[in-house]
């Protein structure tokens, strides 16, 4: 199994291990791997696999060794593995591994803004300069006014 966490764009490898533990040879053995979405063998980019075994003695091992790469688009979570081996006359078997993929880090990323160098009180100065001048206009058209009116 890979390491516990890993980030988009990473490649790392799996490993299958097979056993023969019972006392009868196994025949026909395959070995049916789908990786999880998003990820990908990394010799050949698909995201399925079948190996042909053969023959699988009693007692026997065999290990699968591969590589493979989590896409740059798979966002952060976890994810799981299937694979699936099967031979004649032999009900399949399953095995599941979880792979732990962690959002990048963005080196010198923020959340804070920076600052535009705009003072925030220079705006509201200039509001209360507007609301001044129209206050004065008001109160000019209204003294106008009155005077027009008397």
């Amino acid at each position: 199994a890979p390491k516990k966490e890993l980030a988009p764009g990473d490649a790392f490898q799996y490993t299958l291990v097979l056993e023969n533990d019972g006392n009868t040879q196994l025949d026909n053995v395959r070995i049916n791997d789908v990786l999880p979405s998003g990820f990908s063998y990394s010799d050949t980019g698909s995201a399925k696999r079948i190996w042909s075994i053969g023959t699988l003695f009693a007692g026997e091992t065999r290990t699968i060794q591969y590589d493979a790469t989590i896409g740059k688009d798979v966002l952060a979570g976890s994810y799981e593995s299937t694979a699936t081996a099967s031979a004649q006359d032999v009900v399949r078997q399953r095995a599941r591994v979880s792979v732990q993929v962690r959002a990048p880090k963005v080196l010198g990323a923020t959340t804070a803004m920076p600052s535009t160098g705009a003072d925030w009180r220079l705006p509201a100065l200039f509001s209360l300069a507007i609301s001044l001048i129209l206050t004065s206009l008001w109160g000019m058209a209204r003294s106008r006014r009155f005077e027009l009116s008397a």
